[in-house]
């Protein structure tokens, strides 16, 4: 199954656009542009969230 990049790779907008209204994180949103960069980085893949192909190659596909 292929990656389709970060198109698809985001969260409802509730969580994009409306502030946490309670607990530790009140008040703020999720920036996934800035987060998903990082999680692609750490998961071994392309900055456009597509599996690389060390990756691909680590893990025998």
């Amino acid at each position: 199954m292929g990656r389709l990049g970060t198109e698809k790779d985001t969260l409802p907008e509730r969580l994009l656009k409306t502030p946490m209204p309670e607990g530790v994180s009140k008040g703020e949103i999720c920036e996934l542009d800035k987060m998903l960069p990082e999680y692609y980085k750490l998961r071994g893949w392309t900055p456009d969230g597509k599996v690389s192909e060390e990756k691909m190659k680590e893990l025998g596909i």
